[in-house]
């Protein structure tokens, strides 16, 4: 006999064997016993928040139908953006942190286990990380020491010139739009200057018409091996819509 999951918590029942003998034919044995049920994982709602900012994991509400505390917590990452290096932390507290590196989605587990060792089945959660800004670029590679670098310009215009949003002193934010204004303007919101990035590039009104990327190879700082994979991604109101990569040789 196994308990399902219709069993009564609690159970009673006699065993009975027939011998040969003459002087007990018939033993009954008393038997009861008790169902461990599973506790129950519960994670709060996480709201929408900022790529860069910290929330905050809670299972508190989680309990054990049978009263067998304490409780002990897993918190596990399920899935994140590429290039993620989120994870919940402490991951093994009622209440933990996580923090948004990326903008996408994140998806939480928690499983609980309670006294008895009982495992819970799994509860999930879902964050997104949708940055303030409408277009967001994207730049990371594989190498420490390579130094590489993001440029954005509108079509038809060239890279390295007045339009193009990269590194350089009066570039980092140039005019694309009404003359004189910052509010229509693309930025560059991270420069790294070695591996492994991220820089990224934020667009808050992306103007109507079609925009060219570049990831420029800067500076190998006389790596043995300075060959570097590149990768850009591009986030659409913090959902990923694209993503490119490329071996680039020095």
């Amino acid at each position: 006999y196994a308990p399902g999951a219709g069993s009564p918590a609690a159970a009673e029942g006699v065993v009975v064997t027939e011998s040969t003998d003459p002087d007990r034919r018939k033993v009954e044995v008393p038997l009861s016993g008790t169902m461990n049920r599973a506790p129950v994982a519960v994670v709060g709602e996480l709201p929408i928040s900022a790529p860069g900012a910290t929330v905050t994991l809670d299972g508190s509400a989680s309990s054990d139908p049978d009263g067998h505390a304490p409780l002990t917590f897993a918190w596990s990452l399920q899935a994140s953006p590429i290039g993620s290096t989120a994870r919940p932390s402490p991951g093994d507290a009622p209440q933990a942190e996580l923090s948004l590196d990326l903008p996408g989605e994140y998806v939480v587990q928690l499983q609980v286990v309670d006294a008895l060792g009982c495992r819970s089945p799994p509860a999930f959660a879902e964050v997104l990380a949708k940055p303030a800004e409408k277009l967001v670029v994207e730049l990371v590679w594989d190498k420490h020491e390579s130094d590489l670098d993001l440029h954005m310009v509108p079509e038809g215009q060239q890279f390295f010139g007045p339009t193009d949003c990269y590194y350089a002193e009066g570039n980092m934010r140039p005019d694309w739009g009404v003359p004189g204004s910052s509010d229509d303007d693309p930025v560059l919101a991270r420069d790294a200057l070695t591996g492994f990035g991220p820089e990224i590039i934020t667009y808050a009104e992306p103007a109507p018409g079609g925009y060219r990327v570049m990831a420029h190879f800067y500076s190998d700082h006389r790596a043995s091996d300075p060959t570097t994979m590149a990768t850009v991604r591009v986030y659409v109101f913090g959902a990923l819509r694209s993503e490119l990569r490329r071996e680039l040789p020095r």
